[in-house]
């Protein structure tokens, strides 16, 4: 997700470049719908690690506002450390809920 983000970001310039990223063969709208795939797709699977999920599902409201900000904007400039916060959040959140059960 953190690669993808900064292809979401530099979208127009690798265009312009002839750069042919996955997000340049999907167009702005596919790209947008990876990102918010790759960001939530962790979220479901905490279902089968019933005794972390209560914690690592702190870190969706990061999830949302990140595809906010890759939906809204041309070039979401924050995306990639958005992205990147959620990460390290989400995996802090994981390792607690292991270590506490």
């Amino acid at each position: 997700a953190i690669l993808h983000a900064n292809d979401l970001r530099d979208f127009r310039r690798d265009s312009d470049a002839g750069i042919r990223t996955l997000s340049i063969r999907l167009g702005r709208r596919g790209a947008r719908w990876l990102y918010a795939f790759l960001v939530l797709a962790p979220f479901p699977m905490l279902g089968l690690l019933p005794q972390v999920a209560p914690w690592a599902m702190l870190a969706a409201p990061l999830a949302v506002l990140a595809i906010r900000e890759a939906w809204a904007s041309e070039e979401p400039a924050a995306l990639l450390g958005m992205t990147a916060r959620l990460h390290l959040v989400y995996s802090v959140l994981f390792i607690l809920g292991v270590c506490i059960r």
